[in-house]
């Protein structure tokens, strides 16, 4: 079941890397799993992004996702959307 889009995920019980399909994927989870138990032995928050597309050099398209991590690295916090009033 999905959070809704308003509230903040607060953390992930772990990453599974024998569960997903093909070596970046694999990689990719055993990654997170260790910066997860970093943080938690250091007693530190870590988030990780999993973004929807990677891009490259020479590539200017702005998905939402990269448009959120760069307002996130900019110094913009979370805000809850505002819900419509009809």
């Amino acid at each position: 079941m999905e959070q809704e889009t308003t509230s903040l995920a607060t953390g992930a019980a772990g990453y599974a890397p024998d569960r997903v399909v093909g070596w970046y994927s694999r990689t990719k989870a055993m990654a997170s799993q260790r910066v997860l138990d970093a943080a938690r032995s250091l007693g530190l928050n870590a988030c990780i992004v999993h973004p929807s597309g990677i891009m490259g050099p020479e590539e200017y398209a702005i998905s939402t996702t990269t448009r959120t991590v760069l307002q996130i690295l900019g110094g913009d916090h979370y805000q809850p959307a505002k819900k419509q009033t009809a």
